[in-house]
């Protein structure tokens, strides 16, 4: 490694700098606002010499007045303000001009400023990376998460040119999205699909710069909901994938997925997604009534989970800040397609007692995340004790969430767990279901009840409830109508196919009465 000399200047090129600023001069209006949409991140500071700076500033500043810009109008400006003599006087502003040939070559001095700009902020950073690593004394990981929050501010650079003609986006955007996805009776999705054929409907997918809440009560579900998604995505999630130049698509199953669990142990979660999927009450195993073919069903779904990518880290008393390390890792050794953290209100409150402020901090690090790794966050949540103690005519608010901050305002989609209302004929519902439960002669823990969920937020569609059904001691959501559909009480609507609707998680297109 080579030895750095005391005395070495961080990068820069005073060249290409005072070439910049020359092209500025001869052609102010143009130049200028190349300057000001190349150097929105960095400003006068992309410049390294002071003076240079200052003249930039200047140029700014008249710029921003509306006022005409050359050489003798921008001379009278920097007396007044007291900084031409500092510069030099007018001898070296004019030899500042002379410094370009043309004003053509704008683009690629501001490209060699820029790139000294983010050398010497890595230089900064690195820095003080050993001012902090000399003086730590708390945690190595809260140091490491700290580290690399502030290297990825640096390592993104600011995006330009983000307009783009409406032509070009629905050719290279919209037009593949429409290709990719149509299928004539399948609900169009633009993201990764929950599995459940109403609430794909609501929400239309989960997008990749989606922040999806996830909140309920306890005891409703909202974990059991999440990791059946899980499970869905990981497993069952049948898409395709571009094929080499001159070969066709591949066809795929399975996305990875991370999870981040603050409330329940891995082997639990690892348990309850195992008896989920087996559809075998957990009750029966721990009762000791477990049945030969029970048995065979747990195994199955135990061998087809194991090939599940799903990444789990059950810590309990870590920060946003180690989470979000966590999650950059994640991306970078696995690919992770959709992030699960369990639950919102459990994460570290950062030795600051006001819940509120500290859940808005959390609230806004989630956007940052799910903007630069380009990965969905579904986030799950509590609700405060108002539903319990409110009208049961209404359904819940976005004010439900519990010490909820800004996240009712940062996220993408919010999606409630509840109990149908009196108004959603819940009587006859459960009168459907009482009467499948007696043919099949189920369990009393295998019997499902109703609880849907309220999209309240959706920043890309509509609003409403997906009517659901869950049995707590199966841990499973199903689709209601599909539900319905499968024991003979409903028939499939129009335009709906089986071997569209039904996936293999839940209800098997052979038990579908034609």
């Amino acid at each position: 490694m080579k030895k750095i000399a005391a005395e070495t200047l961080p990068p820069h090129s005073l060249e290409a700098e005072a070439g910049a600023l020359a092209c500025v001069l001869m052609d102010p209006v143009r130049g200028m606002d190349t300057c000001i949409e190349r150097l929105r991140a960095a400003g006068a500071a992309a410049f390294y010499e002071s003076r240079h700076q200052t003249v930039y500033g200047a140029l700014r500043l008249l710029m921003d007045r509306k006022e005409a810009v050359d050489l003798i109008l921008l001379q009278e400006h920097l007396r007044r303000t007291g900084d031409l003599d500092k510069l030099g006087g007018l001898a070296w502003l004019t030899q500042l001009q002379d410094a370009a040939p043309s004003a053509a070559n704008l683009g690629h001095y501001l490209d060699i400023v820029l790139e000294k700009w983010h050398l010497r902020r890595l230089l900064s950073w690195a820095t003080n990376v050993c001012g902090l690593v000399y003086e730590h004394q708390g945690s190595v990981t809260e140091l490491v998460a700290q580290c690399e929050s502030t290297f990825e501010d640096i390592s993104t650079p600011a995006q330009t040119r983000q307009e783009k003609l409406l032509g070009v986006v629905l050719r290279d955007k919209v037009l593949p999205m429409l290709d990719e996805h149509y299928t004539r009776g399948r609900t169009q999705l633009n993201g990764l699909p929950t599995g459940l054929n109403y609430l794909d409907k609501v929400i239309g997918g989960i997008r990749p710069d989606d922040y999806v809440v996830l909140a309920g009560r306890p005891g409703e579900g909202k974990t059991s909901l999440g990791m059946n998604i899980v499970e869905y995505l990981s497993r069952d999630y049948e898409w395709t994938a571009p094929g080499a130049e001159g070969e066709p698509v591949k066809k795929m199953r399975g996305v990875p997925v991370g999870i981040f669990s603050l409330e329940m142990s891995d082997d639990s979660l690892g348990f309850r997604m195992v008896f989920a999927r087996a559809k075998i009450p957990s009750a029966t195993f721990k009762e000791g009534f477990a049945t030969e073919r029970s048995f065979k069903a747990v195994r199955a779904a135990l061998d087809e989970l194991r090939e599940a990518n799903i990444v789990i880290d059950d810590d309990p008393d870590q920060s946003m800040d180690e989470i979000a390390a966590k999650a950059r890792r994640w991306v970078r050794e696995y690919g992770i397609k959709l992030f699960v953290l369990d639950y919102l209100q459990l994460l570290d409150t950062e030795n600051d007692n006001d819940r509120v402020r500290v859940l808005r901090r959390i609230s806004k690090k989630i956007v940052s995340l799910k903007k630069r790794l380009k990965v969905p966050w579904l986030v799950l949540a509590q609700m405060n004790r108002n539903i319990e103690t409110a009208d049961r005519a209404r359904r819940p608010v976005l004010s439900d969430l519990k010490e909820s901050g800004s996240i009712e305002q940062d996220a993408d989609k919010v999606v409630f767990l509840y109990h149908p209302l009196r108004a959603e004929n819940i009587e006859e519902d459960e009168e459907k279901i009482a009467q499948v439960a007696e043919q099949k002669d189920l369990r009393w823990d295998e019997i499902p009840r109703r609880i849907n969920a309220f999209v309240a937020k959706n920043r890309h569609g509509p609003t409403g409830p997906a009517q659901l059904l869950f049995a707590n001691n199966l841990c499973r959501f199903w689709d209601w109508h599909l539900w319905k559909v499968q024991h003979g009480l409903e028939k499939l609507k129009d335009g709906e196919r089986t071997n569209q609707l039904l996936n293999e998680n839940t209800i098997h297109p052979e038990d579908v009465p034609q």
